[in-house]
């Protein structure tokens, strides 16, 4: 699990990451590792965070819900993307609306978008057809 937080620069970014916070996703603040910066024309957008232990992925998806329903859930102030390194995977679920999923190959993820087709975007279905179709 890889937490990506903004702010002015990797400090700042790491500020949101009360203890209290941390605590309801069962992670401490000593356990905060950083684990890069994302850099843009030089320019901080950034910084890579991993907690130990890791939040579930019920936590990560209840965090990002948290965006829009901040009165129902305490947000971390990261947004969490679900990484599965064997199969070359990633989940960013962004809202309760949807998520992206992206992967290192087509195969990968055609049976998913096979069994999830009517649930994509209509904006980005002409692109996915294209590659999936």
């Amino acid at each position: 699990m890889v937490f990506a937080s903004y702010g002015d620069d990797i400090a700042n970014s790491l500020d949101g990451f009360e203890p209290d916070l941390l605590r309801i996703y069962g992670c401490g603040s000593d356990q905060i590792r950083v684990l890069g910066e994302i850099r843009i024309d030089g320019e901080f957008q950034r910084s890579l965070i991993a907690l130990s232990p890791p939040p579930s992925v019920s936590a990560c998806l209840l965090s990002a819900l948290g965006g829009d329903c901040s009165m129902l859930v305490s947000p971390l102030p990261a947004s969490p993307y679900l990484i599965d390194w064997q199969r070359e995977i990633i989940v960013f679920p962004y809202d309760d609306r949807g998520m992206d999923v992206v992967a290192t190959s087509r195969a990968t993820l055609q049976s998913s978008y096979d069994l999830f087709r009517d649930w994509l975007l209509d904006h980005d279905r002409p692109r996915m057809d294209r590659t999936f179709g």
